[in-house]
């Protein structure tokens, strides 16, 4: 792994408490101390006449390589978005960087919406999560791409790109959580939906 002088991380509005919150754990470690530590982009997104969302840069993205982080989630947004339009502003953003020369893209997506659409059920269906993967990467094409989640629905949804894909998982971070929580640490309280 490099240096982090080309990383920059990009949020979207929704993302935005989620990333500085990333950031600051980021620049608590050690890495960060050896390295150097990392800021949030400085971009603006607003929404423009008639609801449309516009993108500006207010800095230079050439050979860099950003992360761009997005919640997909009207209980994440503080603005209340619905995952629609926080998917579109994603892929405006990937747009934007990959218009300003970056040199790789990385979307760092917790959750990812339609991924349980990952096959079909009967005749006439669409395979919607291949759709949304496929629309992630065509917005960051030609410049090379990856894509970070969390417990995806299924690992074989990474099979529909050929692009690389992490998938991250929160299983220990929750196991952390449930044992310091005093109310998860008494299992007949916790009820587990799958």
């Amino acid at each position: 792994m490099g240096s982090l002088d080309d990383l920059v991380i990009v949020s979207c509005r929704a993302a935005r408490e989620f990333s500085q919150d990333m950031i600051d754990k980021i620049n608590s470690g050690e890495y960060a101390r050896r390295e150097g530590k990392i800021e949030l982009a400085k971009v603006n997104i607003i929404d423009f006449a008639g609801g449309e969302v516009i993108l500006e840069n207010e800095e230079s993205g050439r050979g860099k390589r950003p992360c761009v982080v997005q919640l997909f989630s009207q209980e994440a947004s503080p603005l209340g978005h619905d995952f629609h339009k926080d998917y579109m502003e994603l892929k405006i953003v990937n747009d934007a960087l990959r218009r300003a020369g970056a040199k790789e893209i990385t979307n760092a997506l917790p959750h990812i919406p339609y991924l349980r659409q990952e096959r079909k059920s009967k005749g006439r269906e669409p395979i919607t999560a291949k759709l949304v993967i496929d629309e992630i990467f065509n917005s960051i094409a030609p410049v090379p791409g990856r894509l970070i989640s969390v417990d995806m629905h299924v690992r074989a949804i990474m099979g529909f790109t050929n692009n690389p894909v992490d998938e991250l998982s929160a299983q220990p971070l929750w196991l952390m959580y449930s044992r310091n929580h005093p109310v998860i640490s008494r299992p007949a309280d916790v009820v587990a939906v799958a």
